[in-house]
């Protein structure tokens, strides 16, 4: 980890990736937006439901983190 610590730029890239065993391939797939299938987004859907029934319109309660994935 010192030797890599000590590399810069394309090299230490390079390197890093050789050590965590991971190919630009690899790392381009992991980037990619991955499909939701209808059964996920239906759970989503009904997961909100609960979630807004839960608030009881209280704004200011913790609720889940929806973050766009589509």
């Amino acid at each position: 980890m010192t030797s890599i610590d000590k590399l810069r730029g394309d090299e230490r890239e390079g390197a890093l990736h050789k050590a965590l065993g991971v190919t630009p391939p690899d790392i381009d797939d992991w980037r990619k937006p991955k499909e939701v299938g209808e059964d996920i987004l239906a759970l989503r859907e009904l997961a909100e439901a609960v979630e807004v029934a839960i608030r009881c319109g209280n704004e200011t309660a913790l609720g889940l983190n929806w973050e766009d994935e589509s």
